[in-house]
């Protein structure tokens, strides 16, 4: 609910995972800040020789811990893949942390601005100046989150300085004001342009990595992927390279437009990454070629089951504008068992294995090996199924 108040409208999860992952990223300034913070309102209590100022020394070194704290927790629990509710909850924690220890800076200013002491008036200053600094530099990319701790910092000691009611703390007070307005601007047009540009930022990675069609990997993600599952392979597991290519969509296209296949295509993507387990990945790398990257596999079975499932979801017909429309899809099969396999090379056998298997028939699967017509018998696939 306090987020709300300064939310800068909708923003797209992915900006917004972005976004919430920024105010958690530099614990270093947070610390410095911090520490400087209450080393101003250190000097001041010792100046003032203030016994309140001591404990709000020692609460602020307590809130700045529950902020670290905070941070540390973000980096150990958060998930890789967080829902919008998650970072929401995640963004109050900071809020709430933040603004916990400028109300601590707020009620010292306010107890300084009653000294009468020109030098502890600009110590607890300056260290209202590194929370205007914080707003505006570091967290401006949310609006609640730059607001409400410099609120809580500024508006006590605001609040003494106009009922001081004499020219020089009248003019401290307008200089302060002036100083908040213009961080307010900034932190309101900085959300604004950093929203967009986070935006943008994402869009063109997705346009760099996924085909826009069916917004599937495209072959630049398939390689690197097919790389980094190598390079993980765990010892007595394999990795399953098939390539897919859909029989008949050549003549379904020609007869019923370029929509009904673009349709015919999302609509093969769609069931086919329904039989895929979570770690697995689909990618389209041409026309109407896939690639499925098929991992952790204890035996060769696993694959050809994979297949065969494959296969028969897409005997089903598609229901394409009111078109039923029948198609079938040739795979073919290469498998690696060690992280020293050559993903081209992978690819390509994969790839040979597909060719053969669409010159021998169609709506079927072959497996690369020597033997020329390698794959598993229906007594073998019935085993692991």
């Amino acid at each position: 609910m306090l987020v709300k108040l300064f939310d800068q409208g909708p923003v797209p999860t992915s900006v917004y995972e972005d976004m919430i992952a920024s105010l958690y990223s530099n614990l270093a300034s947070v610390l410095v800040l911090g520490l400087l913070q209450v080393v101003a309102c250190a000097i001041a209590a010792g100046r003032l020789a203030d016994v309140i100022l001591v404990e709000l020394v020692f609460l602020g070194l307590l809130a700045l811990a529950a902020r670290v704290g905070v941070i540390l927790f973000y980096k150990s629990a958060c998930p890789t893949d967080p829902d919008r509710k998650t970072l929401s909850a995640w963004e109050t924690r900071y809020v709430v942390a933040s603004a916990a220890g400028a109300a601590v800076l707020g009620a010292a200013g306010m107890r300084i601005a009653m000294s009468q002491d020109p030098t502890s008036e600009l110590m607890w200053f300056l260290a209202l100046f590194s929370v205007l600094v914080d707003s505006v530099a570091r967290v401006s990319g949310r609006v609640g989150p730059a607001l409400y701790p410099l609120a809580c910092a500024a508006a006590p000691p605001l609040f003494v300085l106009l009922i001081r009611n004499d020219l020089v703390h009248l003019t401290f007070a307008g200089i302060l004001a002036t100083n908040i307005s213009i961080a307010v601007r900034i932190v309101v047009s900085n959300a604004r342009v950093r929203t967009q540009l986070m935006g943008d930022a994402r869009s063109f990675a997705l346009q760099a990595n996924a085909d826009p069609l069916t917004r599937l990997p495209n072959r630049l993600s398939l390689n690197r992927f097919l790389e980094q599952t190598l390079a993980r392979l765990e010892p007595e597991r394999s990795v399953a390279v098939h390539c897919l290519d859909l029989d008949w969509f050549k003549e379904a296209n020609d007869r019923y437009g370029h929509a009904v296949g673009d349709g015919l295509l999302e609509a093969f993507a769609t069931r086919v990454r329904m039989s895929l387990r979570l770690g697995d990945m689909l990618a389209r790398v041409g026309g109407d070629e896939f690639v499925i990257v098929q991992c952790g596999l204890r035996q060769e079975l696993e694959a050809a089951q994979l297949a065969q499932r494959i296969i028969g979801l897409i005997t089903e017909p598609f229901d394409i504008q009111g078109q039923q429309i029948s198609l079938g899809v040739s795979i073919g099969i290469a498998l690696a068992s060690t992280p020293a396999a050559i993903p081209h090379a992978l690819l390509a056998q994969a790839d040979s294995a597909l060719y053969r298997t669409k010159r021998r028939s169609r709506n079927d699967f072959s497996i690369a090996e020597d033997e020329p017509d390698h794959r598993p018998t229906a007594t073998a696939l019935a085993s692991v199924a």
